[in-house]
């Protein structure tokens, strides 16, 4: 490996392994140049597979470059499941630094098996200007090869002195609903006694609202409904760290 710090360039080759959490990257050359370009070569892999790099379940590989804080662009991208390519596209564009547009996370997880979550930011009405009534939305498509199908919706506004606020809809279709009811009775707890039941339709509404009414005075406002006591665990496991259970409260705040 070399590199000249004045400039920011470098260059590493032979094995060369990033991991950031859940992902992780290989690739036999990694080179960065002096405007922030960083090209992996032909023969880069990405995956969030935990198995050794030769029993992974999936991978992409491709021509990787990443622009610094602008956008990673992978040529002649093979989406592979198990060494059997399922995918192949010429260019993939992924943007790093904008607010709308597209965004496509392919993975792999041992609760929803081979996965790709969908994204599609949108602007209706001046979202993301603070000093004007706005709207603005966000339409999400996933599939999970263990759960299946799930849709979403979610709407942010903005009410100048009022506040701003979120709507989140999510309905998931999950194929494997009654794994919970299936493996009860082998595991060392019973989820039958401090679980809700499970149905195939599992959804979850969300709405939060706060509003800064005067300097002295704040209003916040957090209302959640899933349905069932697992949707967060099964489905936002990021979010379920924060609120496993549904919370609903509302306060008034008078400095």
């Amino acid at each position: 490996m070399s590199g000249n710090r004045a400039t920011g360039e470098i260059l590493a080759t032979g094995n060369v392994h990033a991991v950031a959490a859940p992902y992780r990257f290989s690739s036999e050359r990694v080179q960065r140049t002096i405007d922030g370009v960083y090209s992996f070569g032909k023969e880069a892999h990405l995956t969030t597979c935990s198995n050794h790099v030769d029993h992974l379940h999936w991978e992409l590989g491709g021509d990787f470059t990443f622009i610094q804080d602008k956008a990673l662009v992978v040529k002649d991208a093979w989406l592979k499941y198990q060494d059997v390519p399922v995918l192949w596209v010429p260019v993939w564009y992924y943007p790093m630094n904008t607010d709308y547009g597209l965004r496509v996370m392919p993975g792999y997880r041992s609760r929803w098996g081979g996965f790709i979550l969908t994204k599609y930011v949108y602007d209706l009405v001046n979202d993301g200007k603070p000093d004007s009534y706005s709207l603005g939305a966000s339409t999400y498509a996933d599939y999970r090869t263990k759960n299946g199908f799930g849709l979403g919706q979610s709407f942010r506004w903005g009410l100048k002195e009022l506040g701003n606020g979120k709507l989140s809809l999510y309905n998931a279709w999950d194929r494997d609903y009654d794994r919970y009811t299936r493996h009860s009775r082998n595991h060392h707890r019973n989820y039958q006694n401090w679980g809700s039941d499970v149905d195939r339709q599992r959804y979850r509404i969300m709405l939060d609202h706060g509003a800064e009414l005067t300097e002295r005075d704040d209003l916040h406002v957090h209302a959640t409904y899933f349905s069932d006591s697992y949707m967060n665990r099964d489905f936002f496991d990021r979010e379920h760290r924060h609120e496993s259970i549904p919370a609903n409260e509302a306060w008034y705040e008078h400095h």
